[in-house]
């Protein structure tokens, strides 16, 4: 998965473990736009 988005010119890295650590990073990083879509 990581090379098919890398492909299309994503910075895509695959986390090797879910931690409290690893969530936290996610939740730091990821724009809420990520977990759905808005309705207007």
């Amino acid at each position: 998965m990581q090379e098919a988005f890398n492909h299309s010119g994503y910075n895509l890295r695959m986390m090797k473990a879910m931690d409290k650590q690893a969530v936290d990073v996610g939740l730091r990083y990821v724009n809420n736009d990520a977990c759905g879509t808005k309705r207007a």
